[in-house]
């Protein structure tokens, strides 16, 4: 009758550890996208998952991949000259940003820039 316990006890914490070891890989997600600005694709972007190291840099077609993106993350997507974007993941595995410039209001009242 002991032995038939503990087996039962053993068994279920087996259980439990594996029933919560795939809820936490079931969270995570490979999230790709493109990062462009009024001209195209933007080479070279930072995009990185906000509060973690796990980031990358945008490619030579604007494009960018991150694996193991918790789906409530936010992502952050920087580049000089351009604002700052957060983005909430909400589950979403794709996503096109367009970036807007920081500076071109203040440029155009110096310089007397039109477009």
């Amino acid at each position: 009758m002991k032995k038939k316990l503990i087996f039962l006890r053993a068994l279920s914490t087996v259980l439990l550890f594996v029933f919560f070891v795939t809820q936490t890989n079931a969270q995570a997600l490979t999230v790709t996208g493109t990062v462009n600005d009024n001209f195209g694709p933007v080479i070279g972007a930072s995009v990185f998952v906000k509060g973690t190291n796990n980031g990358c840099i945008t490619d030579l077609d604007g494009n960018f991949t991150l694996s193991n993106v918790p789906s409530k993350a936010v992502l952050v997507v920087s580049f000089i000259g351009y604002q700052t974007q957060e983005i909430p993941v909400n589950n979403q595995k794709k996503f096109n940003t367009q970036n807007r410039e920081k500076f071109k209001k203040k440029y155009e009242k110096q310089f007397g820039y039109i477009k």
